[in-house]
C-alpha cells in the first residue's frame, strides 16, 4: 500500500515539472498562461463595376465559396456567379462568402448604381404617337392650327390632331410647321405631348386642311360630344364668357351638367360679354361638372347692330329717339316717326302720309302739295277723275282725244 502511494506522488511531481519547464499549446499564452482565440483571415471585398447595359460584375475572390448581394437595400440574395443584371436606377452591394471556418466573409462593397443612357426620341407621325406607347419620348412634325401661350395643337395631312402641353413660351403661330420632342402621356383619356424637350420651327405660312368656318356648335352638338368625343373637331359658336380667375367658362343654354372652357390665349376678356368663338375641341375634364375644353383660333366680341331711325338714320335706342306711346315706333323729335307697321306712303314723294304737307283729296288719294296729284299731262286734271285711259302704247289720253306722252 505504501508503495502505491509513493508511485502516485512521483507521477504528480513529474507532471508539475513538465509544466514548469514552459511547454505550451497553440491556444495558450506563453507569458500569462491565459487561453487566446485565433482569428481567421477575412476574404477580400469584391470590386464591383456596372456596364452600359446595366450588367453588374465583380472579380472572383480567392477562397470564396459564393457571393451575397443586396439591391436597393432589399433582402440579401446568394449567387455562385460574378455578375447580376440591373435595371435603370438600381444600386448593388456585394460580399464574398467563405465556405469554411478557415476564412471569414468579406464586408459588403460600396453601392454602385446603374444609370441607363438616355435613349433617343422615336421619330413618328401624329397617328403613330396617338397609338404609341405611354411615357415614350417621340419626335413629331406637324402644322400648328391653334395656339395658347404655353400650348398648341398640331395637325398633319392625315387630319389627326395632337395637343402639345409645352408648359413654356413657344412663340409659334398658326401656319407654322414645327418639330416637337416630348413624352406621350394620357390626360382625360386623350393622348398629348408633355415634358417637352425641344420645339423647332421648320417653316411658316403653311396652309391648313380645315374648312373656313367651323361646325355650328349648339346644345345638341355638345351633348353628342359628351357621349362620343371628337378631338380636333373645328367648331364655331356664340355665347357670353364668364371670367373666373384664370378660367374662361361658357354656359351653353340647355346644356345641363356641362359647360365649355376656353384655354386662355393671353387676351383680356370682359366678364359677361358675348363672343363669337372659333376653335378646336381638346379634351373633356371634370367629374360632377364636365368641362369641354376648346383651344381657340378666333374670339371676337359680337357687335349688336342698332335699330336705325327711319328718318335720320341714327341709333333709335339712344339720344333724342324714344318710343312713340301711340304706335310703339321711334321718334327723332316730337313729330317724325320711324317706319311703322302699316305706314301709308305718299305715292308722289314716298314720305309718311301722317306728317308734313300731305292732305286727302276728294278722290281718296293723298297729295304732297295742293294740285300735285299725278295730273294728266294733256288736261292737267287728276288721272283718277274723268275719262282718262291708258292707250295700248302706254301713253295716257284724256276725253278730248289728245295723245300726250
Amino acid at each position: 500500500m505504501k508503495k502505491r502511494v509513493s508511485l502516485l506522488l512521483v507521477f504528480l511531481f513529474v507532471m508539475l515539472a513538465l509544466v514548469s519547464c514552459g511547454n505550451t499549446t497553440p491556444t495558450e499564452s506563453t507569458t500569462t498562461g491565459t487561453p487566446t482565440t485565433k482569428v481567421a483571415p477575412q476574404l477580400q471585398i469584391p470590386t464591383v463595376s456596372v456596364s452600359e447595359d446595366g450588367l453588374a460584375s465583380w472579380n472572383a475572390v480567392e477562397n470564396a465559396a459564393n457571393y451575397r448581394y443586396i439591391i436597393d437595400g432589399g433582402e440579401p440574395k446568394s449567387t455562385s456567379k460574378t455578375s447580376v443584371q440591373l435595371s435603370d436606377g438600381e444600386s448593388i452591394s456585394v460580399m464574398a462568402v467563405s465556405g469554411s471556418v478557415a476564412f471569414r466573409d468579406s464586408e459588403y462593397s460600396a453601392p454602385v448604381t446603374y444609370h441607363a443612357a438616355s435613349a433617343g426620341p422615336i421619330t413618328a407621325t401624329i397617328p403613330e404617337v396617338l397609338s404609341g406607347v405611354e411615357n415614350t419620348v417621340y419626335s413629331v412634325k406637324g402644322i400648328v392650327c391653334a395656339t395658347a401661350p404655353t400650348s398648341f395643337l398640331l395637325t398633319d395631312s392625315s387630319d389627326s390632331y395632337l395637343y402639345v402641353y409645352a408648359q413654356m413660351e413657344h412663340g409659334l403661330v398658326i401656319g407654322d410647321e414645327a418639330k416637337v420632342v416630348g413624352t406621350k402621356v394620357t390626360y382625360c383619356n386623350i393622348s398629348e405631348l408633355k415634358s417637352v424637350q425641344s420645339i423647332e420651327r421648320l417653316s411658316q405660312n403653311n396652309e391648313l386642311n380645315q374648312p373656313i368656318y367651323g361646325t355650328q356648335a349648339d346644345k345638341d352638338f355638345f351633348v353628342a360630344q359628351l357621349q362620343n368625343f371628337t378631338q380636333g373637331a373645328y367648331i364655331t359658336f356664340t355665347a357670353p364668357i364668364t371670367v373666373s380667375g384664370n378660367y374662361l367658362n361658357i354656359a351653353i343654354e340647355g346644356l345641363d351638367g356641362a359647360m365649355v372652357s376656353l384655354v386662355p390665349n393671353g387676351d383680356t376678356f370682359e366678364d359677361g360679354q358675348v363672343y363669337e368663338i372659333t376653335g378646336y375641341l381638346i379634351y373633356i375634364s371634370g367629374s360632377n361638372t364636365k368641362y369641354i375644353t376648346v383651344l381657340s383660333t378666333h374670339v371676337r366680341p359680337t357687335v349688336v347692330e342698332p335699330v336705325k331711325c327711319f328718318i335720320c338714320g341714327g341709333d333709335a335706342s339712344v339720344g333724342a329717339h324714344g318710343e312713340c306711346p301711340d304706335c310703339d315706333g321711334y321718334l327723332c323729335d316730337g313729330n317724325d316717326h320711324n317706319h311703322l307697321p302699316g305706314l301709308e306712303i305718299c305715292l308722289h314723294c314716298g314720305g309718311d302720309l301722317s306728317v308734313g304737307d300731305h292732305y286727302l283729296m276728294a278722290c281718296g288719294h293723298y297729295a304732297c302739295q295742293e294740285g300735285e296729284h299725278y295730273n294728266c299731262p294733256a288736261c292737267q286734271s287728276p288721272l283718277c277723275q274723268g275719262s282718262h285711259e291708258t292707250l295700248a302704247c302706254g301713253h295716257t289720253a284724256c276725253q278730248l282725244g289728245d295723245h300726250q306722252p
